[in-house]
């Protein structure tokens, strides 16, 4: 009998191992517990994919232009694409055009900035799908999203006429049902212009755009209605029951690199600490503190002292610039997105945050009009990436918004004087990205 019924255990085992799928027995035998996977809801293999958007240039202080066009693509995988992008950013002064900050300059130095509008662009390009994954908003509604990259090559018409250039592109898709999903992309057209002065410059233009995601065509694949497993996919059930939480009750601090975004005169790099106390998973009080260090000239004040190389040493004039040496904020700080990615078969958790409160500035020059410190709001974005419990990759967006004038020429009044300062309420924006280190080192789990 003890045989018997040892053999019939054998046989009621060897049939559950056999009837599950295979990846929730391995899941059963390395974890203890069976976890069901959802299949991906969205599937781009052997679909095209039509991406209408509009953007705008992000990179350059004197020059605004607007893009208008799309991606048309087709998917042999899904990771992969293939696909062709054109976009018209002439639009005859309509839309977009040189900004306020253009007749500053000139006001401020007497020179003309030199500009290289682009006409339109249209390329190729492929790309590449590095991670997918869902997010909860405000503990209640579950989206899916995937991240893109790619790079290719294209025809660019400027001052210089059509021309070769490459571009390279990120790009965002959130997903409001199997064929339709929310875009959002920055991508950075990389040309040679031929300037006005007739030097030829190596060219950046990087646009922000928003548009849509359309998926044409029948998925090659089936679901069943119910969740199925899948090797190394998402896990399924709702992203806030027992939720990981990864800020409640700790302190964060993140060393960073940054520097300023789209700045006229001098780019400037600075060392940035960031530290917040989490009071719960959503909400948290923190302080930032920017410690400028490196200073590089942009286009514009290089452009300047070309103009002024030729002017006899007596009567040349210089350009004082206004260095930011401390850039400052305390902040209240909350995460309305969280959830988790596929990144190359590795599960990881993230969360999108927003910050809000009083900055200030320490602004260093050799001329008493510029120097000072500035008091003014101070709002922010970033986005964390857990790599471990107690690690995470951080990505920090913060606008310092303050008057200030950001140079000023020297020796060149009609009298010999120094010109006049026209301070400007304006934005100070500075990204950078670091690590986050949490403690104490211990995640809780909520019920």
């Amino acid at each position: 009998m003890a045989k018997k019924s040892l053999v019939l255990a054998l046989a009621l085992a060897t049939a559950a191992v056999v009837g599950m799928p295979c990846d929730a027995a391995a899941q059963q035998i390395e974890d203890g517990t069976i976890t069901v996977i959802q299949p991906k809801p969205t599937l781009r293999r052997h679909r095209l994919q039509l991406t209408p958007r509009m953007g705008s240039t992000i990179n350059d202080a004197v020059l605004r232009q607007f893009a208008v066009g799309g991606t048309l693509a087709y998917n042999p995988s899904e990771r992969l694409f293939i696909g062709g992008t054109f976009e018209w950013f002439d639009f005859n002064n309509q839309l977009g055009g040189t900004t306020a900050v253009y007749e500053e300059v000139i006001d401020q130095t007497g020179s003309v900035p030199e500009l290289a509008p682009l006409t339109f662009w249209g390329g190729v390009e492929i790309g590449f799908l590095p991670l997918y994954g869902k997010l909860v908003l405000f503990n209640k509604t579950i989206g899916y999203f995937d991240m893109y990259v790619s790079g290719g090559v294209g025809a660019v018409d400027s001052q210089r006429g059509i021309h070769v250039g490459g571009s390279v592109a990120g790009g965002f898709n959130l997903y409001f049902n199997r064929w339709l999903g929310l875009n959002t992309e920055f991508r950075d057209r990389i040309t040679i212009e031929e300037l006005a002065s007739g030097n030829n410059s190596f060219t950046n233009t990087v646009t922000a755009s928003l548009g849509l995601t359309i998926l044409l065509g029948k998925s090659v694949y089936t679901f069943n209605a119910d969740a199925e497993a899948q090797s190394r996919s998402l896990q399924s059930g709702p992203v806030v029951r027992r939720q990981l939480l990864f800020r409640s009750d700790r302190l964060e601090v993140s060393p960073m690199i940054a520097s300023s975004i789209a700045p006229v005169y001098q780019r400037t790099i600075f060392l940035t600490v960031a530290g917040r106390y989490h009071l719960t998973n959503a909400f948290s009080l923190g302080l930032n503190a920017n410690v400028g260090g490196l200073n590089l000239n942009t286009s514009v004040a290089r452009n300047y002292e070309d103009s002024i190389v030729e002017i006899p040493g007596s009567r040349r004039p210089s350009l004082e610039y206004a260095t930011p040496l401390l850039l400052t904020d305390f902040h209240l700080s909350f995460v309305p997105l969280h959830g988790k990615v596929n990144l190359f078969n590795n599960i990881l958790h993230w969360d999108f945050y927003l910050t809000a409160g009083v900055g200030g500035a320490l602004i260093s020059s050799d001329s008493d009009d510029l120097s000072g410190f500035e008091f003014g709001p101070a709002i922010g974005v970033g986005l964390r990436t857990f790599v471990s419990d107690k690690f995470a990759v951080n990505v920090l967006f913060q606008d310092y918004l303050y008057s200030s004038a950001d140079a000023q020429e020297i020796c060149c009044g009609p009298r010999g004087e120094p010109r006049e300062v026209n301070d400007r309420f304006r934005s100070h924006v500075v990204g950078g990205a670091g690590v986050s280190i949490f403690f104490p080192s211990d995640v809780r789990v909520s019920r």
